[in-house]
């Protein structure tokens, strides 16, 4: 009897009356705008690996050049999926990658924001920019961030494929709390960054 259930009656499921990140997309306006984001995206992505791999013949590898390359990349996956999802509202694996790349391609930007307002921090102030203390600090801050993201991604696929009320509450607050995390992470590279410049 299981062959006969209708696929929206068999896990994953789709979220309904759920505010997801971004909203539902729809095929009048989400395509348009994904198109042109999309475009963005690969230039940037083009743009990033040109530059990388010009500074690669010249002998320096500048990672973060890779790493950008690899944000846009997940931006790209990103907005095909989310014209995809467009099209096909049922999918719900369409939905679960489509959350999965715009939180790596978040996490991205937020590492080389942090690595490259060290750089700078530690060009501007070197006594404490190679101190020990700050060295444990960012690396309790990469492994949080991690996690939180690990937790995120599990939790989310979790909720597809169940209808426990609990489980999904737990996951919102997961989801809640990684954006969180993601935010201070991120307001940590601003604050060392003003630190670099005054």
């Amino acid at each position: 009897m299981k062959h006969f259930l209708t696929p929206l009656l068999q896990p994953p499921y789709i979220p309904k009356g759920k505010a997801i990140v971004g909203g539902f997309p729809t095929v009048s306006l989400d395509i348009p705008i994904c198109a042109v984001f999309l475009a963005f995206y690969v230039l940037g992505a083009i743009g990033n690996m040109t530059i990388f791999q010009i500074n690669r013949k010249r002998g320096h590898k500048f990672l973060m050049s890779w790493a950008m390359f690899g944000f846009c990349m997940a931006r790209n996956a990103t907005f095909v999926l989310r014209i995809v999802w467009a099209t096909r509202p049922t999918n719900a694996s369409v939905v679960i990658a489509s959350m999965i790349f715009s939180a790596a391609g978040v996490l991205v930007a937020y590492i080389v924001m942090l690595l490259l307002s060290l750089r700078l921090f530690r060009a501007t102030h070197p006594e404490l920019g190679w101190s020990p203390k700050l060295r444990i600090a960012c690396k309790v801050l990469y492994i949080t961030l991690f996690v939180a993201f690990v937790l995120t991604i599990s939790f989310t696929i979790e909720s597809f494929y169940t209808l426990d009320a609990n489980i999904k509450k737990v996951a919102v607050w997961v989801q809640r709390s990684s954006a969180l995390i993601m935010l201070l992470f991120n307001i940590v590279s601003l604050i060392i960054l003003c630190l670099s410049i005054f």
